[in-house]
């Protein structure tokens, strides 16, 4: 009993090591409240620079750094060079070649955002119109069209897009 709890452990151990690295060997790392990657003899490949980063996927990685009172973000290669631009207010991974991208509109009264897809080139793919989406998985992608009047009487709806920006099944869903 004793040998299977330390067989289990290892497997467990292997597998989580295994998460803290990207395909591509890079790891996430930190250094004076800065963010850069290791590889897998943990020297700096990409220095720390940023003030927010995301582990690779689909050879991207979302980074953002501070500016006043707010943060932008874009997304650089494996060699730390930027593909996209920092000019989103958040950003999340690359998934089946898109990522989700937040922008802000602002009003007098207060400040809104809208979720968007961009491709590994930094074309926007779906233009930002969602309240809230999720990644990409398996052709569709969930999302949150939140309206404050609809939501006050039937609560936040959630349903599901394509890549081709067609809602394929209508926000009815709650959560």
């Amino acid at each position: 009993m004793k040998k299977f709890k330390y067989v289990l452990l290892l497997i467990v151990m292997l597998i989580c090591s295994e998460k803290l690295f990207a395909q591509n060997g890079l790891r996430l790392a930190s250094e004076d409240s800065k963010y850069g990657f290791k590889n897998e003899n943990g020297e700096y490949v990409i220095e720390p620079q940023f003030d927010y980063a995301r582990n690779f996927h689909e050879d991207r990685a979302a980074v953002g750094n501070r500016y006043e009172n707010h943060a932008k973000y874009g997304f650089i290669d494996e060699k730390g060079n930027i593909r996209i631009e920092a000019k989103y207010d958040d950003a999340g991974d690359f998934s089946e070649g898109l990522a989700r991208v937040k922008v802000g509109k602002f009003r007098l009264y207060r400040n809104y955002y809208l979720w968007g897809f961009v491709d590994a080139a930094g074309k926007t793919v779906i233009k930002p119109r969602f309240s809230f989406v999720n990644d990409f998985h398996e052709g569709l992608a969930c999302f949150e069209n939140y309206n404050w009047i609809h939501a006050l009487f039937n609560g936040i709806k959630y349903g599901y897009i394509d890549k081709r920006n067609e809602i394929v099944i209508k926000a009815k869903f709650n959560f």
